[in-house]
C-alpha cells in the first residue's frame, strides 16, 4: 500500500467526504490515491486559497473534519488565509501539502518554501513525513489534533515519500467527541446560583458553546424570564422569532440585543468570547460559562468565570433554580425588539424608493423565501451588515461567515464547501 492510499483510508475513518484544492506535481501521488478509491472526491477549485476557504466552511457547518490540499511553494503558500479563517474560527482542517524531493531539502531547491515555518502560526500541529514508517501515527496525530483541539493541522509530504510504500498496520482513530463531560466544582456552582437567584434582571448572551445545546439553553431563559442576545457566530442556533430572542450585541446587532445587555444586572456568558469590550454592560455583574479557560476574564474583569462545556453546566444548573416571577425586564426588551424590528423592516420596504432596489429588501426577501434548513454563505462587508440585521432565520437554518477573521471572498468557496 503506497502512502496516500494508507493516508486516505485514515480520512475515511475520519468521516473525510471531500478534498478541496488544486492538484500539481507534488502532490500527483495524492491525486493518483483519489483515482484508485471511492469514498472520498476531489473538488478541484480555481485557487488554492478558495479549497481553504471551503474546507474551512465544512468544518464550521458539521464540526467534522475537512481536508484541502496544495502543492508545492506557491500552492501552499496560497492556503494559507484560509486556513487562518479555520483557526480563527476553531474549525478542524487538515491540510495536504507537497514539498521538493526530500534530498533538496534545504538547498533552495525551485519552489522550495520552509513550510514548517510558514504554517508556525496558523497550525496546532505541523509535520513534515520524512519516512514513511512515520505512517499511519504521524497521520492520526494530525487528525486528532485538528479535531479535538479543534483547529489546523498539517501534513507536509515531499513527492518522493508520498510514491513509497508504507508498512501494514492497523489504526484506529477516534473522530468524534468521547461523552465526556467538563463540570465546574460544587462550590463554583453554587455561587453561581446565589448570583443568578439575586438578579433581578438577567440576560444570556450565548455564543458558538451552545451549538449542542439549544433545547437547554431555551428552557434556561424560560426559567429565569431572561431576553437572549446571540453572538453573530450564534445567530442560527436558536430561530429569531422566539419570543426571548432579543436579536445581536454590538455594531452588527439590533435594538433588541442592546437593550438587553445594557438594562441587565446580571449577563450570563455561555459559550461566547464576545471581543467587543465597549459593549459589555458596565455595572451588571458577568458570570461566563466557557470550555476555553484562558478566555475566563478576557474581555471584562471582575468577572465570575467557571471552566466547563455549555451543556454538562445547563444541566446541573438548571433543576437548582428556581422560577422567577420577575418579567418586567424581558417586557421592556420585547418592547425594544419590536421597535427595531420595525425600524429595519421600513429600511427593507421595497416600496423604500420608486427608482432603486436596496439591498435591505434584497436580503429581507431571501429571509421570508427561505425555507427551514437552507444554509447561508456570507461574506464580509456591508454584505455581512445586511445579513446580520435583515436575515431572519428559521429552524434548522444555518449561517456561515469569516467570524473572526473577516477576509473578503468567503462566500462562493463556503457554498462549495
Amino acid at each position: 500500500m503506497r502512502l496516500y492510499e494508507q493516508l486516505l483510508d485514515i480520512l475515511a475513518e475520519c468521516g473525510v467526504k471531500q478534498i478541496f484544492g488544486v492538484p500539481g506535481d507534488a502532490i500527483n501521488p495524492l491525486i493518483e490515491a483519489l483515482r484508485k478509491q471511492d469514498r472520498i472526491r476531489f473538488i478541484h477549485v480555481v485557487h488554492e486559497e478558495a479549497g481553504a476557504l471551503a474546507a474551512s466552511a465544512q468544518a464550521k457547518l458539521t464540526g467534522n473534519l475537512a481536508v484541502c490540499a496544495g502543492t508545492v511553494g506557491p500552492g501552499a503558500i496560497h492556503l494559507l488565509n484560509g486556513l487562518y479563517d479555520a483557526a480563527k474560527d476553531y474549525a478542524p482542517v487538515l491540510a495536504l501539502t507537497g514539498q521538493v524531493p526530500s534530498v533538496e531539502i534545504g538547498f533552495n531547491y525551485h519552489q522550495e518554501v520552509d513550510l514548517q515555518r510558514l504554517f508556525s502560526d496558523v497550525a496546532l500541529f505541523r509535520a513534515n513525513v520524512s519516512n514513511p514508517s512515520q505512517m499511519p501515527r504521524i497521520a492520526i496525530e494530525a487528525c486528532h489534533a485538528a479535531i479535538h483541539d479543534r483547529g489546523v493541522s498539517v501534513l507536509t509530504i515531499p513527492h518522493d515519500i508520498g510514491n513509497r510504500d508504507v508498512p501494514d498496520s492497523s489504526f484506529q482513530v477516534r473522530s468524534g467527541e468521547n461523552g465526556s463531560r467538563l463540570l465546574p466544582s460544587e462550590s463554583d456552582l453554587n455561587q453561581c446560583v446565589s448570583m443568578i437567584e439575586k438578579a433581578k434582571k438577567v440576560t444570556i448572551l450565548y455564543g458558538e458553546g451552545c451549538r449542542r445545546c439549544s433545547g437547554e439553553l431555551v428552557q434556561l431563559a424560560e426559567l429565569l424570564n431572561a431576553p437572549m442576545i446571540y453572538s453573530l457566530k450564534a445567530k442560527d442556533i436558536v430561530a429569531y422569532d422566539h419570543p426571548l430572542v432579543a436579536g445581536g450585541l454590538g455594531l452588527l446587532g439590533t435594538r433588541g440585543g442592546v437593550q438587553a445587555a445594557d438594562d441587565c444586572d446580571l449577563l450570563l456568558v455561555l459559550g461566547s468570547d464576545f471581543p467587543y469590550r465597549d459593549w459589555y454592560p458596565e455595572k451588571a455583574s458577568i458570570i461566563r460559562v466557557d470550555v476555553k479557560g484562558r478566555v475566563l476574564g478576557r474581555r471584562t474583569a471582575g468577572e465570575f468565570g467557571l471552566v466547563a462545556d455549555c451543556r454538562s453546566f445547563l444541566m446541573e444548573i438548571i433543576p437548582r433554580l428556581s422560577p422567577s416571577k420577575e418579567d418586567d425586564h424581558l417586557k421592556t426588551v420585547q418592547n425594544e425588539k419590536a421597535k427595531g424590528d420595525t425600524a429595519m423592516a421600513k429600511r427593507a420596504s421595497i416600496d423604500r424608493s420608486a427608482d432603486v432596489i436596496h439591498p435591505q429588501s434584497v436580503t429581507s426577501l431571501l429571509s421570508e423565501l427561505s425555507e427551514e434548513g437552507d444554509i447561508f454563505t456570507c461574506d464580509t462587508g456591508a454584505v455581512t451588515v445586511w445579513g446580520a440585521r435583515h436575515l431572519r432565520l428559521k429552524k434548522d437554518q444555518r449561517f456561515l461567515l469569516s467570524f473572526n477573521l473577516a477576509t473578503m471572498a468567503f462566500a462562493m468557496p463556503a457554498a462549495i464547501g
